[in-house]
């Protein structure tokens, strides 16, 4: 600041002396053009006299006359503006001078003045013209100076009066600036903190700038301070805000990316890195390099470019993702136009819609089936085609399906109400050698008729469950066992308490379950031989229903078959002393 106001003064000194210079110049040139031009009329008034009483008008005369008004330059001019006589030009003149300034004037008032440069002469001159006897018209001129001409004389002395000037100004403007700086420096070093505001150890010693006597200073440093406190306010209110938003965003499962016209990524959230597949540490920061997938990327450019929302659903890792663009634009200073992208999973509830698909696709198959077989048998009855001794046995047939559809209609809710926790079944403790006793007594009619021997053993424990649901749990694996093992096999049930856990291993050595079908034996309707399948009067379902029957209750299944050696079922529960009342 001092160094401004220094240069400003000499501005100033330098700006001032040029007016004088420029107006003494103008003033004394004016000046002189009118005592010339006052002196040279008289001095015409005189000659025209002379003139006037001559005959000849000669160079003689006029060189005469010149000598008598200063050796000034004299020209004879005829009344048509012909030049006969000029002190200046050898020989006989023939210019014809009628639209010069001063000639005009002197036909109209008898007399007048001009000044301009002599092309003639290659200087600048004043003339003065006057009117006598035959309309002749007599001038005279005279070398004048120029504007530049008296500028150029004031050269040395403007020079040194600048010198002495920007001295003494250095000098008076030096000492003024010290005294307007030093409560200035004071104040700039307090204000030079300003850029520590939310530093709260800097900030607390940055309370207040100093007053100063300058009552204009302390009016700014009472409004600075204040706007100091304003602004450290502001400044901790939009931090605030900006963690809450930061923090949202980060709790926020779909992925959230802002960006500009040119693709540029200005904020992503931790999910939609992770959704995307990329990290913190990729340096990616477009929108090309973050999601590397055509349709993704012409979706966000669509959305930008076309100013309209743009709905995708990509699979980025083997995740199916559902990705919305919308057009971001705003106005203002910070004006930006671009696109917010907003990406959910939506993996799982695809699944849960193809599962739901093929629920109904396999339940309604699987209904018509037995429906298709009760018609077809009741057609026969109702038209007299079934012969008499044939009767009982096509209405057995239709008993038969009937069950068989009521069966499947029972899994199919069982299972509803298993996922929906629906259940109206009482839960109570469930032993489950008691229960895996009762299943053995079942079903060794059907193991014995198939030769398969059914062994329990192991240490018993209970759950706490629905009596139905467990018991259940128990006959569908065990019934799988039995159905699909060979002549002479053997079943095992063990039971096995290990603290927190109980758990129930089903093995048996029949014919085993390939290993490509081994991630789908627990689908619903899924069956792995259907032709075996349908022949044991199997829904398909009961492994489903084995496995939603664990999950209602927090436990695990897992199923290990090697194909022609058998299998292996693993259920495990909590046991009932780890689950509240």
């Amino acid at each position: 600041m001092k160094k401004a106001l220094i240069v400003r003064f000499l501005i100033v000194i330098a700006i001032v002396m040029s007016v004088c210079v420029v107006s003494a110049t103008a003033l004394l040139s004016s000046t002189e053009q009118n005592v010339r031009k006052s002196d040279m009329l008289t001095s015409l008034g005189l000659i025209r006299v002379i003139y006037e009483d001559e005959t000849d008008h000669d160079y003689d005369l006029a060189n005469r006359l010149s000598s008598l008004v200063g050796n000034a330059r004299v020209s004879f001019i005829n009344k048509d503006g012909t030049v006969f006589v000029d002190t200046y030009i050898d020989g006989e003149p023939d210019d014809n001078h009628s639209t010069r300034e001063e000639i005009k004037q002197a036909e109209l008032t008898g007399s007048g003045v001009a000044v301009r440069y002599s092309k003639t002469l290659g200087k600048n001159q004043i003339y003065a013209a006057m009117k006598v006897k035959d309309d002749d018209i007599i001038r005279i001129s005279y070398n004048i100076n120029s504007y530049m001409d008296f500028a150029s004389m004031f050269i040395a002395p403007m020079l040194i009066a600048a010198a002495i000037g920007i001295i003494a100004g250095l000098i008076a403007v030096s000492s003024v600036a010290r005294q307007i700086m030093k409560p200035i420096n004071s104040i700039s070093k307090a204000m030079s903190g300003m850029k520590y505001v939310g530093d709260e150890k800097i900030s607390a010693e940055l309370d207040e700038i100093p007053s100063h006597k300058y009552p204009e200073l302390d009016e700014f440093v009472t409004m600075f301070n204040f706007m100091r406190k304003s602004i450290q306010d502001n400044m901790k209110t939009l931090e605030n805000e900006r963690e809450k938003e930061r923090f949202i965003l980060e709790s926020l499962q779909d992925g959230v990316i802002l960006y500009d016209n040119d693709l540029s990524v200005i904020s992503i959230n931790r999910a939609g890195l992770k959704l995307l597949g990329a990290s913190d540490e990729s340096g990616a920061s477009t929108v090309p390099e973050l999601a590397r997938k055509p349709e993704i990327i012409s979706g966000a450019e669509k959305a930008a470019n076309e100013d309209r929302t743009v709905t995708i659903e990509s699979t980025v890792d083997g995740r199916i993702l559902l990705v919305q663009v919308f057009p971001v634009s705003k106005s203002g200073i910070d004006a930006m136009h671009g696109g917010l992208m907003v990406i959910r999973d939506v993996t799982d509830k695809r699944m849960s819609e193809q599962l739901k698909a093929d629920f109904f696709a396999n339940a309604g198959h699987e209904l018509k089936t037995p429906l298709t077989a009760i018609s077809g048998f009741a057609e026969l009855l109702e038209n007299g085609l079934v012969p008499k001794d044939k009767k009982d046995y096509y209405i057995g047939k239709i008993l038969t399906e009937a069950k068989r559809m009521s069966t499947i209609i029972s899994d199919i809710l069982e299972i509803s109400s298993l996922e929906n926790k629906t259940t109206a079944e009482e839960v109570t403790d469930c032993k489950l050698s008691e229960i895996c006793t009762a299943v053995k007594e079942c079903l060794e009619p059907a193991a014995s008729a198939r030769n398969v021997t059914i062994e329990l053993s192991g240490d018993s424990f209970t759950v706490r469950a629905a009596y139905k649901h467990i018991y259940e749990l128990v006959e569908n694996i065990v019934s799988n066992a039995i159905k699909y093992n060979k002549d002479g096999g053997r079943v095992e049930i063990m039971l096995h308490d290990v603290g927190e856990t109980g758990c129930i291993y089903v093995r048996d050595n029949g014919i085993g379950i390939p290993k490509e079908s081994l991630n789908r034996v627990f689908e619903r309707f899924y069956r792995v031989d259907k032709g075996r399948s349908t022949k044991e009067g199997s829904t398909g379902l009961g492994l489903s229903i084995v496995k939603h029957i664990v999950n209602c209750y927090g436990g695990t299944v897992t199923l290990d078959s090697e194909l022609g050696k058998g299998t292996l079922v693993c259920v495990r529960l909590p046991v009932a002393k780890n689950i509240s009342e």
